[in-house]
């Protein structure tokens, strides 16, 4: 009779992970003065890849989509939105990075300023 311990279960056991999950989006989002523009590709149930772009007029709160092309698969779909947003950088469009960035407001003074008077106490002993 052979004896089971906790280290020969796990040599007898098939080490498996979990399958990672693939994205099913991808967005490049470009702006304007005053409109928005998404270019969107996303992963379709049966491995193809679809792609859209949303222009979103920001004062209006109005959205149009168009140009949405499919592609053999998700990958193809990802290049041809980057293909999209250098193309209309070439238009005018920008490319804001992602996330918040910090702008240091300019300096208010160059020298060591005066410190302030109190408040009515100017020629009073």
């Amino acid at each position: 009779m052979t004896k089971h311990t906790a280290a020969t279960a796990e040599m007898t056991m098939p080490a498996t992970t979990p399958p990672t999950k693939q994205p099913t989006t991808f967005s490049i989002t470009l702006t304007a003065p005053g409109t928005k523009l998404v270019l969107l590709a996303i992963r379709k149930s049966d491995g193809t890849g679809m792609t859209t772009a949303t222009t979103i007029d920001v004062v209006a709160k109005k959205s149009t989509r168009g140009m949405t092309e499919r592609h053999t698969n998700f990958d193809l779909a990802k290049g041809a939105i980057r293909k999209q947003a250098q193309a209309a950088e070439k238009l005018g469009w920008t490319h804001r990075p992602a996330g918040r960035i910090f702008a240091a407001k300019p300096d208010a003074f160059t020298t060591l300023p005066t410190p302030p008077t109190a408040a009515g106490t100017k020629g009073k002993k």
